[in-house]
């Protein structure tokens, strides 16, 4: 849970009118170097 916190902070942080995306892992088949659920901020 803490890094959804860092990712709030990181919003937080950024100039007004910045685009972001934030990007979640909902599945995965085989191996896979992240699970599901895990996050990515993905600024513009």
């Amino acid at each position: 849970m803490n890094h959804l916190f860092d990712i709030f902070d990181t919003l937080e942080q950024l100039p007004p009118n910045s685009e972001a995306v934030l990007a979640t892992v909902v599945s995965v088949e085989g191996s896979a170097y992240r699970q599901p659920g895990a996050r990515m901020l993905i600024l513009a």
